[in-house]
């Protein structure tokens, strides 16, 4: 009787151990690739707490401020597949995630632009960017025109490098030496 309770709660357990062990696994490929653009004047903040959530990674440009969600996710290896962003949601597949990620990198986003109000006293456009390593990223009509980001991480330099610069070196330091600051005295960030 034991074993009929505890062998389905273990599997859960593991499932969900791989799942944050390959999440990481992404986050990390992201912030690698990220630290590459720093010769473009490019800063990048990984992991910031907020309230309630963290936010994967914070860029700071000169071609402004952006939020990026890496969404580490396994790819069916029978068939081929590819996330489509149709400018207001994402789907892998034809599967459309529960809890969504577009609607959760606009609100950390909008924390994260908040946040900067008070601190700065400036409002700083923050673009919302989702990530989604290893897959091939299709985006609609509609999707282009989104001010959500819907990317192959290695597409986001690309992408940043097209961008009209909007801030100056001395703003793009302002901006991450609060950030840097900000996540030293947060309890959780890294």
């Amino acid at each position: 009787g034991i074993l009929v309770y505890v062998l389905p709660r273990l599997k859960r357990a593991r499932q969900q151990a791989r799942r944050l062990k390959q999440a990481h696994a992404g986050e990390r490929a992201v912030a690698e690739y990220l630290e590459a653009l720093r010769e473009e004047g490019v800063r990048a903040l990984h992991d910031l707490v907020g309230e309630g959530f963290n936010v994967d990674h914070v860029v700071v440009g000169p071609q402004g401020v952006f939020v990026l969600e890496t969404k580490t996710i396994s790819k069916p290896v029978d068939r081929d597949v590819r996330v489509v962003f149709d400018g207001e949601r994402v789907s892998l597949g034809g599967y459309v995630p529960p809890r969504d990620p577009v609607v959760q990198v606009q609100a950390a986003a909008t924390w994260v632009r908040r946040l900067l109000s008070e601190a700065l006293g400036r409002d700083y456009a923050v673009r919302p960017v989702l990530l989604f390593p290893g897959w091939f990223v299709e985006r609609t009509e509609a999707g282009k025109r989104s001010s959500v980001w819907v990317l192959e991480p290695k597409a986001f330099g690309p992408f940043l490098k097209r961008e009209p610069v909007v801030l100056s070196a001395k703003e793009v330091a302002e901006v991450a030496f609060f950030l840097k600051r900000y996540s030293r005295a947060t309890p959780g960030s890294g």
